[in-house]
């Protein structure tokens, strides 16, 4: 394939799918890029890029190294070995083995290429090949962004009053139902025509669904909706690093605008950082963490590969309209909150319809997981005191997680329920057996319970070890709820790892309906480690080697070592690729594209209002003072043995089908039937030990007269505690 000029036109023509287009030509050349490319510095051809030797080159040996050590932790450690072998019928182990035999006959780059490929194969987000310097810094852009909706609208979305059945009545079917549109192009780039909004129809002679499959069954997803997801954000943006480089020089794309289909050609650029601002070094859309470069320089393992060097590369590289304004709009303010941590949330106040119809709520866009456990939470406290209490949605779509003690430490604010962390488990081999119970600094910190987990599994030969869970009991579970109103969370199928887990956490305790843009989160459902981090658990004798190149310059390697599997009625199944599956179907319109998720923010409002007519408000008075219902522990004048607790419940509305089920310490107490929708009992509360009030709602069947709790959110629980007690 011959070199592509640095001057090579872009070609626009009237179509020929079109006997109506008008026979004419118009040129667009490079330089009509130029501002834009200006901007970002020396920019190079993927040829250009390819040719670009390592900047500490490897050996035979050293390549023969990089293999060995793979090959013996995906062999001893790789926790979803079996699954992958078994579902998509890989073997990576023999595949390095036979890269072995030949890889001093490959140049440096196909030898990380090849190696990056068997990675891929196993379609885990959380198990890669990190390719060396000078490759890690660089960035192949095309100057837009694609984004997919869907042509049809659910029912619920068109407004039909649905049920719970018929909310989560879920298909998917990409090539028939969703069309690919842009919705952005490089910051300074414009054209005539090609502008935000217009439809992409073929990429390179292929369907656009074709080629957005064909990329997306060589990346890492790994289910066909998280495929769909990775290859589309795929198609315009890669970093070497982490992601198979394009395949040709350029693009030809054929699109329609508002009036007719045309094409287009662009060249495909490659930005190299290796600037002392680190300004690009990775642009997985999915993976963009508000974060610069220069201040995450520290690998954190709990992140997948990608996300170690992502910075706010969309919003440098390309500039997004402005929010059309709509009928159907929505009013979004962001207030201002002090001492939250940068780059991780983004909160709005959120109006819906106007005039007595008028609908406030919370909004939170989880970006990641990234921050420090107590940070984290305090960050979260703070957003809850100062959204409205008439409902939360939080966003954690193409959230790519972060640390899981963050994650499962914020369900307590949202719940009543007593939190149960999500179970990890190792792959039960003697190599997980001697890492956990090493005695080097690193493996006693962070290993130090594992040890009878894995060890008695070895010994009768389980798959894989006891449960072990990643945040403690008494930390999930040291706070307390929040808030009280009702809250939805929203996915998509980019949701990832800590994302899954805070998914699957919220699904399991019963928190609030889940709504999905996909039908799954990603599924990858691990505990990821580099490899430096299996070297420093390992003793010596362990064949556990650092990889050469040296930590800043070299290949890097990471892997699944703990799966999580699920609690509560999903309990025990596993998250990797099966992910968290919806509880409300939505499909994307154009408009949420275009203009700020406008209408799925108004379906979000939706399901909030159908909750709030489930809510129940409580009043407790305790020897006839009123108390305040915002702490969760209420603090009980010992003044004799027994406090006298009156309670009293406002349904909001009549009904005969309702009645609530009080318990204390865990033990039933009584049940009290609505009347007119409200409803009222008295207690005597032992004062000499601190006690647990529960009161829920239950949805009585007239016929059989068996009851059906509904979800957490239509639950009120308060801790009592007397005065001068501590625990419970």
């Amino acid at each position: 394939m011959r070199k592509l000029r640095e001057r090579n036109p872009m070609v626009l023509r009237g179509s020929p799918y079109d006997d109506d287009a008008e026979d004419r030509e118009v040129t667009v050349s490079i330089p009509a890029l130029s501002k834009s490319l200006d901007a970002l510095g020396e920019t190079f051809s993927i040829m250009e890029a390819c040719a670009k030797p390592e900047n500490r080159p490897l050996t035979t040996e050293q390549r023969r190294k990089i293999l060995d050590q793979a090959i013996l932790v995906l062999g001893e450690l790789y926790v979803h070995r079996d699954l992958k072998r078994t579902r998509h019928a890989v073997d990576p182990v023999t595949a390095l083995r036979q890269l072995k035999r030949r890889c001093d006959e490959l140049t440096g780059f196909d030898f990380h290429l090849q190696v990056m490929k068997i990675f891929k194969g196993l379609r885990d987000i959380h198990t890669a090949y990190i390719m060396p310097k000078p490759y890690s810094d660089m960035v192949a852009f095309l100057p837009f962004l694609l984004a997919a909706h869907t042509i049809k609208e659910t029912a619920a979305q068109q407004g039909q009053v649905l049920g719970e059945e018929e909310m989560s009545e879920d298909t998917f079917d990409p090539d028939n139902e969703r069309r690919v549109i842009v919705t952005g192009l490089l910051d300074k780039f414009t054209h005539p025509h090609f502008k935000p909004g217009v439809e992409i129809l073929s990429w390179n002679g292929m369907p656009i669904h074709e080629a957005i499959r064909r990329i997306g069954e060589e990346e890492q997803g790994s289910n066909i909706y998280a495929q769909f997801e990775l290859g589309l954000r795929l198609m315009t943006v890669r970093w070497f690093g982490g992601s198979l480089p394009p395949s040709e020089y350029f693009v030809t794309v054929v699109y329609r605008d508002d009036k007719e289909i045309r094409e287009i050609r662009f060249p495909w650029r490659v930005m190299l950082d290796n600037s002392s601002k680190g300004r690009v070094a990775s642009v997985q859309a999915m993976w963009t963490l508000k974060k610069k470069y220069e201040n995450n320089s520290s690998e954190d393992p709990s992140v997948e590969p990608r996300s170690l060097f992502e910075t706010t590369v969309r919003d440098q590289l390309y500039s997004v309209p402005e929010e059309i304004e709509f009928e159907k709009k929505v009013t979004k303010i962001s207030p201002k909150i002090d001492g939250l941590p940068p780059g991780v949330f983004d909160v709005h106040y959120v109006k819906i319809n106007h005039g007595p119809d008028a609908f406030k709520f919370g909004l939170v866009k989880i970006e990641n997981f990234v921050c420090g456990r107590k940070a984290f939470v305090e960050g979260f406290m703070k957003i809850l005191h100062a959204v409205p209490q008439t409902g939360l949605v939080i966003d954690i779509r193409s959230n790519p997680g972060g640390l899981v003690s963050a994650a499962e430490s914020i369900l307590q604010l949202l719940s009543p329920r007593r939190i149960t962390p999500l179970p990890f488990q190792f792959l039960a081999t003697t190599l997980a057996e001697d890492i956990v119970r090493s005695d080097k600094t690193a493996a006693r910190i962070k290993l130090n319970t594992w040890a009878d987990k894995v060890t008695p599994a070895v010994n009768i030969g389980n798959q894989f070890s006891r449960n072990g869970s990643l945040t403690r009991k008494e930390r999930a579970n040291e706070i307390g709820q929040r808030y009280y109103g009702p809250i939805t969370l929203i996915t998509n199928a980019v949701t990832y790892s800590s994302g899954d887990i805070f998914a699957a956490s919220f699904q399991d305790h019963e928190i609030g309906p889940v709504i999905g843009t996909d039908p799954s989160t990603g599924g990858g459902g691990a505990n990821m480690w580099t490899h430096r981090d299996c070297v420093d658990m390992a003793m010596p004798d362990q064949l556990l080697e650092q990889l050469p190149g040296g930590a800043r310059h070299g290949p890097k390697l990471h892997y699944a070592v703990r799966r999580c599997v699920r609690v509560g009625r999903n309990q025990g199944m596993p998250i990797e690729e099966e992910g968290v599956r919806r509880d409300c179907v939505y499909n994307l319109t154009r408009d949420d594209l275009l203009s700020g998720d406008v209408d799925l923010l108004r379906f979000a409002g939706k399901v909030l209002q159908e909750q709030n007519k489930k809510q129940f408000k409580v009043v407790i008075k305790i020897d006839g003072q009123p108390v305040s219902l915002s702490e969760s522990v209420i603090k009980v004048p010992a003044k004799g043995k027994t406090a006298r607790v009156d309670i009293n419940i406002d349904l909001g509305r009549s009904t005969s089908k309702i009645e609530h089920i009080i318990s204390v310490g865990g033990k039933f107490h009584k049940a009290v039937n609505i009347v007119d929708g409200h409803a009222s009992f008295d207690l005597n509360l032992d004062t000499s030990k601190p006690s647990i009030v529960r009161v829920e709602t239950h949805d009585v069947d007239p016929d059989s007269g068996f009851s059906k709790t509904l979800f957490a959110t239509f639950v009120r629980e308060v801790r009592f505690e007397a005065q001068g007690q501590t625990d419970l």
